[in-house]
């Protein structure tokens, strides 16, 4: 995966995703860093344009997996 304009602090990258939030063509999109440095994890978050969504998932593992989930909500 390509990841450009975060700046790592000498921190191991262990885990880095993409999320596509929203329906109805609004949608918003958060690229997720997980960093290890000094033992610690570090979750770091960013807003992405769809363009950067789109490039990044162009650049994804072929033997990786799309997770989905759909939330249903019921009110009482």
């Amino acid at each position: 995966m390509k990841v450009t304009n975060i700046k790592q602090n000498g921190g191991k990258v262990v885990e880095a995703s993409v999320e596509k939030k929203g329906n109805n063509k609004a949608f918003t999109y958060t690229h997720k860093l997980e960093l290890e440095t000094a033992g610690q994890r570090i979750l770091k978050k960013r807003a992405i344009s769809a363009a950067e969504y789109i490039e990044i998932e162009s650049n994804r593992h072929d033997d990786m997996k799309t997770l989905r989930s759909t939330r249903i909500c019921t009110m009482d």
